[in-house]
């Protein structure tokens, strides 16, 4: 029996993990939204606008026609951008047939707070559904370097099967239960990366990295427990390890933004240097107007967010972010 998947999103992620499904044997269709870049992948077999200097494998070939993409496989793996995923799914519901989802995008809907697993199941009605979120970035794993992830599913059978057909001799894989709890750490640590960003911009060195990431990851393990996932997931491979490579790895797009911030450029411009606006920017507006809803504030989260729409010098963000408890526990 042939093995097909489709890949939603032809960025780096979504390209990495086709590469990841081409090597296990899968005839990979990639829906892009772009015809130059479903172009080039079918001509040169490159995406040079997100995976600079690799040649994907021969069994990846792209469409511009969600349609086709839909129809090529059952097992979709979704790699949009939160702030498009529910656009995307409306069109893609005209084609919907039990289609089964495995989530790589990272991030939180604005002013529904929604994550992607709740979005396609508002859209498509509940489906099975997957998550795979860890520290990988895409060029690593496209180049095979040696990863590691967390698989998380309600489904379990449906997890089974995923973690029978994706590891690699380079890409292990962990199971998890906690589709809520990695989702969260997924989003929140794409903010505090820009927290850090914004930090190493200004010119700050490695005793204001560990004061962001220590007291950073106190504010993702509240906002965990507050969606309701597990505080366990928080010291894995989704939360702890993917905070630290998005936090201090030097492919971060997260922390290249802030980093573009620190040193006073606008989010025009790290748009055109970046060719688009990472995940983290769109999850701290969405933080900012659940933090308003709900009463609650986390001054990390809280200060990165001003700082990337205008409202906070940086001498606010330092003095926001360094602000110590004023309980003493």
């Amino acid at each position: 029996m042939e093995l097909r998947a489709t890949v939603l999103g032809g960025g780096a992620w979504g390209c990495a993990v086709a590469c990841l499904l081409a090597d296990r044997g899968y005839d990979v269709l990639i829906w892009c939204r772009e015809t130059e870049i479903a172009d080039e992948i079918n001509t040169t077999h490159k995406n040079s606008m997100y995976l600079a200097g690799l040649t994907l494998h021969k069994n990846i070939k792209a469409t511009t026609d969600l349609g086709l993409a839909a129809q090529h496989a059952n097992l979709v793996f979704e790699a949009v951008p939160v702030a498009y995923l529910r656009s995307v799914l409306q069109a893609f519901k005209t084609y919907n047939q039990n289609h089964r989802w495995v989530i790589l995008s990272k991030g939180m809907e604005r002013h529904s707070f929604a994550l992607p697993t709740q979005i396609i199941d508002e859209v498509l009605k509940p489906v099975a559904s997957a998550v795979l979120v860890g520290p990988t970035f895409a060029r690593d794993l496209a180049e095979k370097q040696f990863s590691a992830a967390v698989l998380a599913s309600t489904d379990e059978a449906f997890r089974n099967e995923l973690m029978a057909i994706l590891p690699t001799y380079y890409f292990t894989l962990f199971p998890s239960r906690d589709t809520i709890g990695v989702q969260v750490a997924g989003a929140i640590k794409n903010v505090l990366a820009i927290a850090v960003g914004i930090a190493k911009g200004a010119g700050c060195k490695d005793n204001t990295t560990a004061y962001l990431l220590t007291m950073g990851m106190e504010e993702m393990a509240e906002l965990l427990a507050f969606f309701g996932g597990d505080r366990a997931t928080m010291y894995g491979l989704a939360g702890l390890g993917d905070m630290l490579l998005t936090c201090t790895g030097s492919l971060s797009k997260n922390q290249r933004a802030g980093t573009l911030l620190g040193q006073g450029k606008s989010v025009s411009d790290v748009r055109a240097e970046l060719k688009t606006l990472p995940e983290g920017i769109n999850t701290a507006q969405s933080l900012a107007v659940l933090m308003e809803r709900e009463k609650i504030f986390f001054p990390i989260l809280a200060a990165t967010q001003r700082f990337v729409a205008g409202d906070h010098s940086l001498e606010h963000f330092f003095k926001s972010v360094l602000k110590a408890p004023e309980n003493i526990l």
